[in-house]
């Protein structure tokens, strides 16, 4: 097998979660009996976490109109 088949990736994903619902989502994970990712061709590892205390960053005061508009995309307008 060739090598530039089996290169590694690994994909970290950040996800909002509602506010007062992380308690509920944590249940959530641990109620799964598999993996939601065993199915996944190439998945050989996944891991799902909880992070409740984020620390709050300032947005840069000068963004161009791309950032703007990618902000709130990401944000929903929230703060």
């Amino acid at each position: 097998m060739s090598r530039s088949r089996t290169l590694t990736r690994s994909v970290t994903v950040f996800a909002r979660i509602a506010d007062g619902k992380a308690a509920e989502v944590r249940e959530r994970i641990r109620s799964f009996e598999h993996s939601p990712f065993a199915t996944v061709a190439g998945v050989h590892f996944a891991r799902l976490v909880v992070l409740e205390h984020a620390v709050q960053q300032q947005r840069p005061a000068g963004m161009s109109r791309k950032a703007r508009l990618l902000d709130l995309l990401a944000h929903g307008g929230r703060p």
